[in-house]
């Protein structure tokens, strides 16, 4: 769909508000229009060496000014009621003239004066009116995309961040709809209201006169072919500095979080000269296409100003010859009048840039929105228990379509089972268990819980019945209780407590200087990997699953955090599903079941005593961590003896 239709659709909700920003936009405009008018009866009612010889005007003698003024617009209005353009005009200007001629300059003056403060104060009160009610459009419209795209991004499935950088899927939620505001109200907003006020002036120039309006006229289609060969250009270059800038912003992040690598390996002044790279790519995109933006409005206004030139010569020739008819003060509004388009001009120019650079923008954000997410909560049938078993039956599945990861699959898993998944790095299985609480989609084959394919039930109600523990532990900034607690918010402090005291926690929490309330900073960075691990793990017995899942839970841990952690974990077992990676066999020795996976097949599975009996690659990888043995052979690939 067409991004400008998409935008709108976020307008809509907002609709009271952007009609009355609408209004006060008119409003403006109009008054604008009279405040330029007033030029008229201040040079041809006041400062003329004689009084201008009346016209044919409406009767108004006798009354004062101000009702006097009424009457002519009255009676302008009564034409244009009836359509009557012209004679609206001749009307409105006659009656205007007829009072100038025979009324005190004094009092003039004085109404003059109070008119022009009652104008400037309405005008600007409009002003100010509409930029607020604009503002709050922007800001609404603005939190309802960032709310919405941070929604598609949340659901997206994991492939897809596989696929795109965290760095550029930030940018567009961030800088995107940032630029999003440039194209809905400080671009399009901005092109209306300078419009209507060139419709404005320009009406005044055809009331003055119909010959040297024309005249004004010549500078609007070669100006619009201009500025559209330009916003051809801007759309181009403004795609190309928003990804520039979604670069940067991948590169900062990943500079940040590898911080401790960086300087690990002394490559601070690498990455400072990739930094460098990357800011002089997005300097000189965004340069070319600043230089063509502000290239618009400088031409622009020097068009219509060498139009005015030539208007200012043919009219003052006018002026200066009494059969024209034509007032000093009839042209110097004519001449305010087209002096003040070129100031809108200008704006409706230099606005295109804001436009192009919106519309890139959206086109990036509605690209990310349309991306498939995972399914709805209302898509497939509930579940809220786990009794039977979990089955893999010819489970394949591929990342790219074409490699094969996993293949042929066929396994089954009974409620209360400890499964060991072992074997060499590569292997698969990860993306094993990942595929478990849908992580990935198989490719082919089907994994059943409790004789129901995984796909028919809600996403939600499956990864309720889990709890995940990986090697990286994932910590939120925030305090010890809030991560014991995320997944299950209510949760009271006594079970907080008990869930981190049954993972060997509780300890360590209390001799933190404010407890359970302590903040553990970034991804948990001011805690040990065993503390983090143990508070990971205490998130889970929190949550209290049936079916659980320890990626690699304790491989990076010393050996006083292994005891510890592998403690809470063996108190986390009873009574639930178990499937444990690990690398490490001697946490797995008591499995009731291992599976050894080797180039993406399950090609051993039994128990401890079963695997070490059959002289298997389970065998060869036991003696070669617990017998200091030689290095094991190359593993044979699935479906080779040995």
């Amino acid at each position: 769909m067409d991004p400008n239709r998409r935008l709108l659709a976020y307008l809509k909700p907002e609709w009271r508000t952007l009609a009355l920003g609408l209004v006060c936009m008119a409003g403006y405009a109009l008054l604008s229009g009279f405040s330029i008018g007033m030029i008229y009866p201040v040079i041809d009612g006041l400062f003329a060496a004689e009084p201008q010889t009346p016209v044919t005007a409406p009767v108004v003698s006798g009354l004062d000014i101000p009702d006097r003024i009424a009457t002519v617009f009255a009676e302008a209005l009564g034409h244009l009621k009836a359509l009557h353009l012209d004679e609206a005009r001749v009307s409105f200007l006659s009656g205007l003239r007829s009072i100038l001629a025979d009324s005190p300059r004094r009092q003039i003056l004085a109404v003059i004066c109070f008119s022009a403060i009652i104008l400037i104060l309405l005008r600007n009160s409009f002003d100010y009116l509409r930029k607020i009610l604009f503002t709050r459009l922007e800001q609404r419209a603005t939190e309802a995309i960032r709310n919405d795209l941070y929604a598609r991004v949340i659901h997206l499935p994991l492939s897809a961040f596989d696929r795109n950088h965290s760095g550029g899927l930030i940018s567009r939620v961030i800088n995107d709809v940032e630029a999003i505001k440039s194209f809905t109200v400080a671009g399009l907003t901005q092109v209306l209201h300078n419009s209507l006020l060139v419709f404005v002036y320009l009406g005044i120039t055809f009331a003055v006169d119909a010959r040297l309006a024309m005249t004004t006229l010549v500078i609007l289609p070669p100006l619009m072919f201009f500025l559209g060969r330009l916003a051809v250009r801007l759309k181009k270059h403004s795609g190309r500095a928003q990804q520039r800038l979604a670069d940067l912003q991948e590169h900062l992040q990943e500079t940040v979080q590898s911080v401790r690598v960086v300087k690990a390996f002394a490559q601070e002044d690498t990455e400072r000269e990739r930094f460098r790279r990357a800011t002089d790519r997005y300097r000189r995109t965004v340069t070319r296409l600043l230089s063509i933006d502000l290239l618009a409005a400088p031409l622009s206004e020097f068009w219509a100003v060498s139009v005015g030139v030539v208007v200012l010569w043919y009219g003052g020739l006018a002026v200066l010859d009494p059969q024209s008819g034509l007032t000093a003060g009839r042209f110097f509004l004519f001449l305010f009048a087209m002096f003040s388009l070129m100031h809108p001009l200008k704006e409706v120019s230099g606005a295109l840039g804001k436009i192009q650079r919106g519309r890139v923008s959206a086109t990036r954000v509605f690209e990310l929105m349309d991306m498939p997410s995972e399914p709805l909560d209302d898509i497939g049938t509930p579940i809220e228990s786990f009794h039977g078993s979990i089955r893999f039956r010819g489970v394949g599945f591929s990342y790219d379509g074409a490699t094969p990861v996993l293949a042929g699959i066929d396994f089954e898993v009974r409620a209360g089972q400890t499964v060991a998944i072992v074997g060499p790095s590569g292997a698969g299985k990860t993306t094993l268990v990942d595929m478990i609480p849908r992580f990935y989609e198989p490719t082919s084959g089907v994994i059943e819980i409790d004789g129901r394919d995984t796909r028919s039930v809600k996403l939600k109600d499956l990864r309720r019945l889990m709890g995940i523990v990986t090697q990286e532990t994932i910590l939120f900034d925030d305090t010890v209780a809030a991560n014991i607690a995320y997944g299950s918010p209510a949760a009271s402090r006594e079970e907080v407590e008990a869930a981190a005291q049954a993972a060997n926690a509780h300890d360590f929490i209390v001799a933190m200087p404010r407890g359970y309330d302590a903040s553990i900073g970034e991804s948990g960075q001011l805690l040990s990997g065993g503390q983090r691990q143990r508070l990971a793990i205490a998130r889970a017995i929190l949550r209290n699953p049936p079916i659980l899942i320890f990626d690699e839970a304790t491989s990076s841990l010393d050996t006083e955090s292994e005891a510890l952690v592998q403690e809470a974990i063996e108190r986390l077992l009873a009574d639930r599903t178990t499937f444990v990676i690990a690398h490490r066999l001697s946490t797995v020795t008591r499995a009731d079941r291992i599976l050894v996976v080797s180039s993406g097949r399950v090609t051993e599975d039994g128990t401890h005593e079963e695997l070490i009996a059959t002289g298997g690659i389970y065998s060869r990888l036991y003696r070669r961590q617990f017998r200091d043995e030689e290095p094991a052979p190359e593993l044979a690939p699935a479906g080779e003896t040995t």
